[in-house]
């Protein structure tokens, strides 16, 4: 077997589907880009926050669009983070689009309580076995205690994205990237996590956005979609109050 077939059988094995994952490229770059870009056209985005939002709303549109027909697109917030799931019936794998700087925050170990609620995905990658050190696999040593009761906030948080997302999982594929607020997007990479975090899937995919062609923006074109907010299909992602990450969010969920 070559470089190139184990590399395939890797990706098979870990539920790598490529042709899902070239349609997700097409959005995060036809999202960042052109749609942006209209966007913004009718309404300046004054703030970094904001024109990063333009992106990520825009992204999402692009995802309700693509994947119809056996798919669930749903997006998902918690505190300031956010990110993307796209749900395939078929194979009941999750796609999760993220910003590749929170990814790597995640697994390089921080603090429990602000990264529990993203560390607790990687439960459903409890079958992944150790895979030979090549294509861009990545090892990590994480010496992080786990006593029952953060075990048990991951698994509740596990349930509830899953229930968020209206569907049996059986395995999370990260496709993290790096956004610009001015180009677009810098980085794209294929994430899959073991479910203890101490071996991790990662390739770098950017050179396969270049064969993606975007359309030149034309604003007689332009649908504005993205200038009406669909709240249908947004999740609040909400957990049990004591897994409450900032607690900002925790003392306003208190309120209410």
């Amino acid at each position: 077997m070559n470089d190139f077939e184990i590399e395939k059988q890797i990706e098979a094995e870990l539920g790598i589907d490529e042709k899902n994952i070239n349609q997700i490229f097409k959005c995060i770059m036809k999202g960042s880009t052109e749609d942006v870009k209209a966007k913004r056209s009718l309404f300046p985005s004054p703030t970094y926050n904001a024109k990063y939002n333009d992106i990520w709303d825009s992204i999402n549109a692009e995802c309700d669009m693509l994947f119809s027909d056996g798919y669930i697109v749903t997006r998902h917030k918690r505190g300031i983070y956010e990110f993307i799931t796209i749900l395939n019936m078929s194979s009941s794998c999750v796609y999760i689009l993220m910003k590749d700087a929170n990814f790597n925050k995640v697994i390089s170990g921080g603090s429990v309580s602000d990264t529990h609620y993203i560390k607790c995905l990687t439960l459903i990658n409890s079958d992944l076995k150790a895979y030979p050190q090549v294509y861009g696999q990545i090892g990590f040593d994480i010496q992080e205690p786990e006593d029952d009761k953060i075990k048990n906030k991951k698994e509740s948080i596990k349930n509830t994205i899953v229930e968020n997302i209206n569907g049996s999982v059986n395995r999370f594929v990260v496709i993290t990237f790096e956004p610009d607020s001015s180009t677009g997007v810098k980085s794209i990479y294929v994430n899959v996590v073991a479910n203890n975090i101490s071996t991790k899937y990662r390739k770098d995919w950017t050179s396969y956005i270049k064969a993606i062609e975007v359309p030149e923006y034309d604003e007689s074109t332009y649908d504005k979609r993205n200038l009406d907010m669909d709240t249908e299909n947004v999740s609040t992602f909400d957990a049990p109050a004591k897994v409450k990450i900032k607690t900002r969010v925790q003392d306003s969920e208190s309120k209410k």
